[in-house]
């Protein structure tokens, strides 16, 4: 519009000045001698004048405006800084101002709470607008009559405008999941983790991010952080023999029955009965001994009660109906079976003398049959063999966690705010799923599970903070009776599993020191390890559960049973089955040897020995560290 109005005032000055011509020569015309002639017939149309020449380049455009900026400031801005449509961020108040009107800053704005959203990228001036190229003039008007009329002068060309200069970038945030490294962003930026919910920025001159870090949102709200452990770096101790460092792993001895001379042919017809105790006691060929209650009334399930010949079966409680388990009946021991009127008759044929061997004897396989007799072995000979599945053995260990590396920033919750911590053990391993390595609530006065740990987690003094009391006494740790870590006290992992705390050595040793744990572990995996051969009965035995247990045949087996539970022990009757020179024993070389009249033999007993990943696999602690922000204590301080 400007150059428009610049080529008018152009067009109006040429027709006045063709006007002021016109009319000094009609003044002259007037100062001649004589009257004034008539005006003579209007002259022809004059020539149209010639195209204009092109416009020179227009004028300069105007600046562009420059881009919006985020100025980093100390407290609230002075109104001298920044332009309008600026802002400034004050790092230490975590506090924004903007954007700036023409003369004053707004009131500032927190960030703190919920989560910051990104900045808007600062937009680049725009460029100036390019100037208009001037219109050519417009062709002279038709002259008076008798002459031409002059050719209308060219039209100056408008110049053209200058660009714009360039707006000042504006500060950029960034966002992306992760701390920034140094090539993200430019000076000025500022960064969101969205991993961690933290701020990051202004970013320095010198590419670094670390001057004013902050959480926002959900990091800067009361958070809980959980970690759950158990043995780790479980290592097997080792020997020198000889020359070689070895495990020291010490493997048992098997007895391995061979029974031969299958020369006892007995009128013991199998029947359907038998196939249905076979299917539940795949050991029945061998020993088919029955223990019962020996007093169903006053001690119902308490089976405690084997009978010593034929002569006292009908009598109670060895009378029809009553209920027995196979005293050797390992696969199901709990298995329950009803002595049959069939039984009895069968058990005390030729005045009882079948008794023993139709109890102990070991069975023919193709004489299990129904329909058939069974036909049953006269010798039994004992192989103390080297076990290659049963053994004894230790480990080394330990159990770690750092509540430093677990809570980001949990200097800073220690100093300013509150740490609480909860924790939960979990049981020892067992047979039972219900009660197998899971987890319990502490009892009494830690049935919440919240403890204040202020002497380990709060305790601080500046440059260091040494509190080394253990945080976890005072609840009994797997039933041990004292805490997790608690140095010198044996904790029963599992059935013949003990793990002792140690004090351990540098730069591991156990430590509880700046929510830093490490807790070194000896474990002692199965039973008999460095014990020497045990004398084992091997002939005619009995069971006896002389501590009335609910299951004496599992008792009876286990590497713990003594004399207070079941155990098998040296038959007083029958003896002369499976008694020397019937009974042999034979080693790993297969030499063969008699075995005496007390029908023992010696034996390494080793049993119960775990692999290391029984140990990984067992679950120790679950920790809980809730953490509660400064500014957050600070606010409900001041809410009351």
């Amino acid at each position: 519009k400007k150059i428009n109005f610049i080529n008018s005032k152009i067009m109006r000055k040429v027709l006045l000045s063709v006007m002021m011509v016109s009319s000094l020569l009609a003044f002259n015309a007037c100062k001649k001698d004589g009257t004034q002639g008539p005006a003579g017939p209007a002259g022809a149309a004059g020539a149209v004048g010639p195209a204009g020449a092109a416009g020179a380049v227009g004028a300069a455009g105007a600046v562009g405006a420059a881009g919006t900026r985020i100025l980093p400031t100390t407290g609230a801005p002075a109104v001298t800084v920044g332009v309008a449509g600026d802002y400034a961020f004050d790092a230490t108040s975590r506090i924004i101002y903007g954007p700036k009107t023409a003369t004053a800053w707004p009131t500032g704005i927190a960030l703190s709470g919920t989560n910051g959203t990104n900045g808007v990228d600062g937009r680049n001036g725009t460029n100036g607008v390019d100037g208009r190229n001037g219109t050519n003039g417009t062709n002279g008007a038709t002259g008076a009559t008798g002459a031409n009329g002059t050719n209308g002068t060219n039209g100056t060309n408008g110049t053209n405008g200058t660009n714009g200069t360039t707006g000042v970038n504006g500060s950029q945030f960034l966002a992306g999941a992760g701390a920034p490294t140094a090539a993200i962003g430019t000076t000025g930026d500022f960064y969101f983790d969205t991993t961690t919910s933290i701020f990051y920025g202004p970013k320095l001159a010198d590419g670094s991010w670390n001057t004013n870090v902050m959480p926002l949102g959900q990091a800067f709200a009361a958070k809980t952080y959980t970690i759950t452990r158990s043995f780790e770096n479980v290592i097997e101790r080792t020997q020198v023999v000889g020359t070689a460092t070895v495990p020291v792993r010490q493997f048992g001895q098997d007895l391995v029955n061979t029974f031969s001379n299958f020369n006892i042919f007995t009128s013991y017809a199998v029947t359907a009965n038998d196939l249905i105790r076979i299917n539940q006691y795949t050991g029945w060929a061998t020993d088919r001994e029955m223990i019962f209650q020996a007093d169903p009334v006053g001690a119902p399930g308490i089976f405690n009660s084997v009978p010593n010949s034929a002569a006292v079966l009908g009598a109670f409680p060895y009378q029809i109906g009553a209920k027995f388990r196979y005293s050797r009946n390992q696969a199901n021991p709990l298995a329950e079976f009803t002595l049959t009127a069939d039984d009895i008759s069968r058990l005390t044929v030729m005045g009882g003398t079948a008794f023993g061997y139709l109890t102990y004897a070991n069975a023919l396989p193709s004489s299990v049959v129904v329909g058939q007799n069974l036909v049953l072995a006269s010798s039994r000979n004992v192989q103390v063999r080297n076990s290659t599945t049963n053994f004894a053995t230790q480990y080394t260990a330990r159990t770690t966690f750092n509540i430093n590396a677990l809570v980001p920033n949990y200097e800073k919750y220690r100093q300013d705010g509150l740490v609480f911590a909860k924790y939960k053990y979990y049981t020892p391993n067992s047979a039972t799923a219900a009660t197998n390595n899971v987890q319990v609530i502490h009892p009494s006065q830690f049935s919440a599970g919240w403890i204040q740990i202020d002497d380990f987690a709060n305790g601080y003094v500046i440059g260091s903070y040494n509190n080394t009391t253990n945080p976890f006494n005072g609840v009994s740790f797997m039933g041990s009776g004292s805490g997790l870590g608690t140095i010198g006290v044996g904790v029963p992992v599992g059935p013949n599993q003990t793990a002792v705390a140690t004090v351990g050595v540098a730069p591991n040793a156990t430590t509880f020191t700046n929510g830093n744990v490490i807790i070194n572990w000896d474990i002692f995996s199965g039973a008999g390890m460095f014990t020497a051969a045990n004398a084992v009965v091997v002939g005619p035995t009995t069971l006896q559960n002389g501590g009335n247990v609910l299951d004496p045949v599992t008792a009876a087996f286990a590497a713990t049973a003594g004399p207070t539970t079941a155990q098998f022990v040296a038959r007083g009757f029958e003896t002369t089955y499976y008694s020397a020179p019937a009974l042999t024993q034979s080693n790993n070389a297969g030499t063969v040897s008699p075995i005496g009249a007390g029908g023992t033999v010696n034996q390494l007993v080793r049993s119960g020995g775990q692999e290391a990943a029984y140990f990984t696999a067992t679950r120790l602690v679950q920790l809980q560290v809730f953490v509660v922000p400064g500014d957050v204590v600070r606010t409900l301080r001041a809410k009351g």
